[in-house]
């Protein structure tokens, strides 16, 4: 009920009334959020669940690292920009509750992954929480290499979830 009346806090805040869509589109949400993190998935489901989220969302190519190349992306995405830019996402999944939050060293440990396997762009997807200290990591990258780190946590992806589907290709 507390997430009920948070909900209608935030949609008055907005002027905004909540409608039939948003109620529906915040429980579901909710709901995979809880799936992630206490349903039958484990960290080899949460990969395969990113890898078909991300080619839903227009990835050429997706694959998982396997672990014994793992050099601190756990999964690669190529994708194509204007039909002629070619963008390698180099992607760690961290399948958490959402304490701990996820730490500045998994963004370092991300970074190595994008070094080596030389990508234009870096995510950390996860169904915890994120740290400050992580997103301050992430900015630091950004500022020295002009490289970019998207941190996505549980809510998030659940967003991308509901709101792109994962449909099969």
């Amino acid at each position: 009920m507390v997430d009920e009346i948070d909900e209608c806090l935030v949609l008055a805040a907005g002027d905004q009334a909540p409608t039939f869509e948003s109620d529906l589109r915040a429980r579901l949400i909710r709901e995979v959020l809880s799936e992630m993190r206490g349903g039958r998935i484990e960290s080899f489901g949460f990969e395969r669940l990113i890898q078909t989220v991300l080619l839903g969302l227009g990835a050429e190519e997706c694959r998982i690292v396997s672990r014994n190349q793992d050099k601190g992306a756990d999964l690669i995405a190529t994708f194509r920009v204007a039909g002629a830019f070619q963008q390698r996402v180099a992607v760690q999944a961290k399948h958490w509750q959402p304490e701990p939050p996820v730490e500045r060293s998994v963004v370092e440990q991300l970074i190595r992954g994008i070094e080596a396997e030389m990508a234009n762009l870096g995510m950390v997807i996860t169904s915890g929480s994120i740290s400050d200290d992580a997103y301050q990591a992430a900015q630091e990258y950004l500022d020295d290499k002009g490289i970019r780190i998207e941190l996505v946590d549980g809510e998030q992806f659940a967003k991308l979830i509901v709101e792109h589907g994962i449909g099969t290709s």
